[in-house]
């Protein structure tokens, strides 16, 4: 089984191809946008596996929440690809990716910065889902979260004192990179679905939408 997977929700771009248990990852910090760098970083994998998109059993993505432009661009890439090869695609929430960073078996709240004490969040119990990904007010969050949780990603870093005040016994991951590695890790542990398409996952408006509300 191979399957190839991109992320474009967070600060940095990468793609990760998943052939038969192994897993090899490019993530780009060269600073372009994740327009610039997407196609290019997919195809040096592909290249460095001496595969084509032709030879991926399935795709996956991150579908966000995340960075609005990002998170289009690696849905339409994909949703390209995929088109163009007649494969499917897995779809997985950041959130979801994210707690893959996280190998303890035990309660994982995924939270990403999203500025002005906002932020998405989800909670995980043995990676199950038991706090579906939504937006949130980080302290208003941290009250639903239980004691000895693990937590992972930007906004664990961010908000990591109110965190450490408010949740006995919390802790805070070591790796709260987002990436694809996480993505196709997620989707080959948990996600049985393959849709023909994916679409953007967006918990709240847009600053363009909420600016022409006002």
């Amino acid at each position: 089984m191979k399957i190839l997977a991109v992320s474009t929700s967070g600060k940095s771009a990468s793609v990760a191809i998943y052939i038969d248990g192994k897993i090899s990852e490019i993530i780009d910090r060269s600073g372009k946008t994740h327009s610039e760098t997407i196609a290019v970083i997919t195809k040096e994998i592909l290249n460095n596996n001496s595969l084509s998109a032709n030879d991926i059993d399935a795709f996956a993505v991150d579908v966000g929440p995340g960075s609005f432009t990002g998170v289009r661009i690696g849905v339409a890439f994909i949703n390209a690809l995929a088109f163009a090869t007649g494969k499917k695609i897995y779809s997985v929430s950041s959130l979801e990716a994210l707690m893959m960073n996280c190998k303890e078996n035990k309660s994982i709240c995924s939270l990403i910065d999203a500025r002005n004490a906002n932020g998405y969040g989800a909670l995980f119990e043995c990676g199950e889902e038991t706090i579906e990904p939504t937006a949130v007010v980080v302290e208003k969050f941290l009250y639903k979260i239980p004691e000895n949780t693990v937590f992972v990603g930007d906004g664990a870093e961010k908000y990591s004192d109110l965190i450490n005040d408010m949740v006995k016994n919390s802790t805070i991951s070591d790796d709260n990179e987002l990436s694809a590695k996480g993505v196709v890790e997620y989707a080959v542990k948990y996600k049985k679905e393959l849709l023909d398409e994916v679409k953007p996952m967006y918990l709240k408006p847009s600053q363009a939408e909420r600016m022409k509300v006002k």
